[in-house]
């Protein structure tokens, strides 16, 4: 698992975070400032729907626009911002690196989209960030600050390059903005005229004619240059007007058409099919025209609508004058219609007896027709005669004729294959005129066949089953039966925001036929709001058309239809022509919480499931039944706050919507009994969200103190996914530690983990005395953990004391300071070894006197005490402070020793230059040649003593000081374990210094 980095403090330590080693990048406290460069951030998503991580449309992103008239090349610039963390711009996060005409290369007037591309280094601060745009020679040419993010709203320059980046109004990657600093736009007549954006059967990179293609018209009365003309997308990919890619001369006349064609030039396409803008751009860079497209069917071309948007083509006429739009290229001369429709059988490509796909023509006249030379024609120019090889053979209707009032069946046996999700098809006669039109734009399964809409333009829609050669069975709006399942009256936050955040309602179809609910309202009587539903209110689905035994969701984005916050509300769902469907009535909501029908009341949900049944816990269908979810935090922080954080180890983001929280009085383990729980909804997990994405953690505080209890997390199924037991609010778990004290508790932030803290190797023994007092220091530059630890002592006859430090010892032992000793006692005695052990893994070792040599990661004999048999005695290892060798060996502590009691300065030991040493027996066989030593001072005399054996020495130190010389004495305090006259002495020598 990966561990965690945090900064808090502790015990009077700072632990530094993994920013440290970017103290030079810049910090939060700027403000945004002018771009010093033509490339410029000029778009940013800090606070995407769902996951912050993943590969655009997904996650976090940062769009750069080059408002230069040159191309710049961007290989080693990079984002920052204000917690440290950098954001490479390169192949894995440029959205459609692989298709610049130059790597790295973005040209002038272009954009380019940073993703997060599950890189895990851009973290934009939904709560307000600065971010920074760095140059190959790390440069900053350009900083953004922005304040709170709401969800998947894009921030954008303000009009002040100063001034914090403000709110898009829809979001815009690629294209210009909504909202803030726009890029020039002047009109021109030359304008894009029609697309090829997904071609088939051909490749898109294929040549021409197959491949992607735009065509242009000049819509003026004079020639045009099309020279230094250009088409570029919205990630900055350019297709020049040249030998190339302009098929035809350059200077096009008035109202002529030429063909841009990608033309084999590049290894992919690079008009997206889903969403993409594409640019006409002039010779000086600026955009003349502009189209946006939202998706694409393989083999459509796009032409623009009636409202000046793109559409669907009635057919691709690459350099020819587009056709008519499908609903105006019917003429109703003939009373020959298309009926019903099956554009997926069982066996495509088959006879309509073999399962088919199949198409009913019905004859509404009073005269026979003879359809020889009629044709149908789909949405790709593909062509179908109508003629004895296509009719289903009918033993009343010989031959291509149809009878009044009867219906003939066209099959699709050859080389057209009718499109399941969208299609058209013209019913064309033999004077080319177009007779009628049907369209579908869903998918509804196998040998489903559909129906004209009864609503006018609209999409045709399932019958509720096929009658091949029958007459059509129709709906009935007076028995439409529709339920209002769940009601989402108030969001958290804003109640405008945009889905999958703000309010909604969830309707259900009980009937047995599909419904196109399109111009279906919502209407609230008291304040005359109201919502005319079309299919941008239906967030999870592309059509209006709502299947038998189908949840359908409402969103009121982008209207003026609320529902009241907190308190009773009403509604209407009215169909079409505003007859009363169903209404709801409720008397209070709460923020967060859907609401669903109890008998005759509206009560709380367990969580909200838009576009699905509600909840019933546990349940055995759900499809969110993780196998690698637990626990990677969990327990009480400083403050007192309970929390847990749960570990995403799937490969991808997990939606945890349902899951379980408990927590239960004791240990589960004997027996414990429930006192709290809570279900993983939105809102609940990070404050925002119920996702967690592939190897992160997500952060839910509780309202209940964790002593003595368990906390468990069961998955939707009610199976139990992990479990934690925490004997007292004072401790905290990691998947890593295991049970650590709450000091080191990390809520919603990088756990700690072992490299956090000193390593075994770094803590010495010291000092140790024969009364079993000993000190054992920190030499390592990191904070020191000691609950792993534990101290072995040994005596002469090889009895074994273990210590360990835990949570049962007092706070004083649970931590050593880098460089800072902890003093404790052991049953030690003259006699002993003593080791520090790890995970039974031995560290230091030491021995002395007739203790047992055979031990540990010692080698050699022991540390054997001083000739003078002294009473108190303390081993030193080194000189006891900052010299501490460590070679497992009697060499180690052979430098010098102590007697208990005694204090201890820790001054550098090492001198250079001419040092005169003089060697004296003492103290009192040595006290002349002590005092003669004494005289030689002649500026300064500094001692520390344990004790003064005689007054004469005083004396000297009082004449010493009165001749001028700087005296400094430092001398022991009595110790507890002093005779009394010695005690005596020492402070009456303290009293006349």
């Amino acid at each position: 698992m990966q561990g965690k980095h945090v900064s808090f403090l502790l015990v009077g330590l700072l632990l530094f975070t993994p920013f440290a080693a970017h103290a030079s990048t810049p910090g939060a406290q700027g403000r945004s400032s002018a771009c010093q460069s033509d490339v410029c951030i000029n778009e940013l998503m800090p606070n995407p729907t769902g996951v912050e991580s993943g590969n655009f449309p997904d996650g976090e992103w940062v769009e750069l626009y080059n408002n230069g008239s040159s191309d710049v090349n961007l290989q080693g610039w990079s984002l920052w911002d204000a917690g440290g963390w950098q954001h490479p711009i390169d192949a894995n996060t440029w959205v459609d690196f692989a298709n610049l005409a130059t790597p790295y290369v973005l040209p002038a007037g272009s954009y380019a989209i940073i993703s997060e591309a599950n890189q895990g280094t851009l973290k934009l601060n939904n709560a307000g960030e600065t971010l920074h745009l760095s140059d190959a020679s790390g440069t900053f040419i350009h900083t953004v600050t922005t304040g709170t993010a709401l969800e998947n709203i894009s921030k954008v320059p303000d009009t002040n390059p100063s001034s914090d980046y403000i709110d898009s109004s829809s979001n815009t990657p690629g294209a210009p903005n909504s909202g803030g600093v726009g890029t020039n736009y002047y009109p021109s007549d030359l304008e894009i005229n029609e697309v090829m954006q997904n071609p088939w059967p051909s490749n898109d990179s294929a040549p021409w004619p197959g491949g992607e293609w735009v065509e242009i018209k000049n819509n003026g009365t004079q020639p045009i240059n099309l020279s230094g003309w250009s088409l570029r997308d919205a990630v900055g990919n350019t297709l020049q007007f040249n030998e190339t890619h302009l098929i035809g001369n350059e200077v096009i006349d008035a109202n002529e058409l030429r063909i841009i064609a990608l033309n084999g030039t590049r290894q992919w396409g690079i008009l997206n099919n889903g969403q993409e803008t594409l640019n006409l751009i002039w010779p000086n860079g600026s955009i003349g025209n502009s189209w946006t497209w939202y998706d694409s069917v393989a083999g459509f071309s796009m032409q623009l609508g009636e409202d000046g948007e793109p559409t669907y083509a009635t057919f691709p006429t690459p350099g020819e004058e587009n056709p008519l739009l499908r609903e105006l290229s019917v003429n109703h001369s003939s009373d020959v219609r298309f009926t019903e429709v099956t554009p997926n059988g069982t066996n495509d490509g088959s006879s309509f007896e073999a399962g088919g796909e199949w198409v009913e023509i019905w004859n509404n006249g009073s005269v026979n027709i003879d359809m020889l030379g009629w044709k149908i024609m789909d949405g790709m120019g593909n062509i179908t005669l109508i003629d004895g090889s296509t009719l289903v053979v009918n033993d009343s209707q010989a031959g291509s004729m149809i009878n009044a009032g009867e219906r003939r069946l066209v099959q699709f046996t050859q080389d057209t294959r009718l499109w399941d999700d969208y299609n058209h098809l013209l019913l064309i006669d033999d004077m080319d005129r177009v007779i009628d039109f049907a369209w579908w734009e869903e998918h509804f399964g196998s040998s489903v066949s559909l129906i004209r809409n009864s609503l006018e333009g609209r999409a045709w829609i399932p019958a509720s089953e096929p009658t091949p050669g029958q007459p059509e069975p129709l709906i009935d709006t007076q028995e439409l039966d529709f339920i209002i399942t769940e009601i989402y009256a108030d969001d958290f936050g804003s109640d405008i925001n945009i889905w999958p955040s703000g309010e909604w309602i969830e309707i259900y179809n009980n009937g047995t036929g599909y419904v196109d609910i399109a111009g279906f309202t919502l209407t609230s009587g008291a304040s005359q709001r109201l919502l005319t539903i079309d299919a941008s209110s239906l967030p999870l689905r592309d059509s209006t058309v709502i299947a038998p035994e189908e949840y359908v969701v409402i969103s009121f984005e982008d209207s003026s239809f609320y529902l009241a916050d907190g308190q009773a509300d009403a509604f209407e769902l009215n169909d079409a022509q505003g007859d009363l469907i169903i209404w709801a009535y409720w008397t209070q909501s709460s923020e967060g919480e859907s609401l669903e029908r109890s008998g005759d009341a509206w009560v709380n949900t367990l969580w909200p499931t838009p576009g699905a049944s509600n909840a019933i816990w546990p349940d055995q269908s759900a499809d969110n039944l993780y196998d690698n979810i637990a626990f990677n935090e969990v327990g009480t922080d400083e403050s007192g706050t309970s929390f847990v954080e749960i570990y995403n180890g799937e490969d991808a983001s997990a939606d945890l919507t349902g899951w379980k929280i408990s927590v239960h009085s004791g240990d589960c383990q004997d027996t414990c009994s429930l006192l709290f729980q809570e279900y993983i909804k939105k809102g609940v997990m990070n404050h925002t969200s119920s996702f967690i994405s592939s190897m992160d953690f997500g952060f839910i505080p509780l309202d209940h103190l964790l002593d003595d209890a368990t906390v468990k997390i069961h998955r939707t199924d009610g199976l139990l996914a992990d479990e934690v037991y925490l004997s007292s609010s004072s401790l905290t778990f990691t998947s890593e530690m295991g049970i650590l004290p709450s000091q080191l508790a990390t809520p919603n932030a990088d756990n700690v983990e072992t490299s956090d803290f000193a390593s075994p190797n770094d803590l010495l023994f010291s000092h140790l005395s024969t009364n079993g007092q000993i000190t054992i220091k920190n030499t390592g530059n990191k904070l020191a953990f000691t609950w792993p630890l534990q101290i072995i002592y040994a005596d002469q006859t090889g009895d074994i004391s273990t210590y360990s430090f835990d949570k049962t010892q007092s706070e004083d032992y649970w931590f050593i300071e880098a460089q800072a000793s902890l003093d404790m006692s052991v049953d030690s005695a003259e006699h002993g070894n003593l080791r520090i052990v790890v995970d039974n893994q031995n560290y230091d070792t030491v021995v002395w006197g007739n203790g047992p040599t055979d031990v540990g990661t010692w080698s050699g004999v022991s540390v054997t005490p001083p000739a003078q048999d002294l009473e108190d005695l303390v081993y030193m290892r080194g000189d006891g402070c900052l010299f501490l060798p460590d070679s497992d060996t009697a060499e180690d502590w052979k430098m010098r020793w102590s007697i208990e009691g005694a204090s201890q300065l820790c001054t550098p030991n090492a001198y250079v230059g001419d040092v005169n040493f003089t060697p004296l027996i003492g103290p009192e066989s040595g006290l002349l040649d002590l005092l003669e030593w004494m005289d030689g001072a002649q500026q300064s005399f500094k001692v520390h003593v344990y004790q003064i054996h005689h007054s004469s020495l005083v004396n000297k130190m009082i004449e010493m000081h009165d001749e001028g010389i700087e005296v400094n004495v430092v001398m022991q305090y009595p110790y507890y374990r002093w005779d009394q006259s010695s005690a005596d002495n020492s402070f009456g020598y303290f009293y006349m210094l």
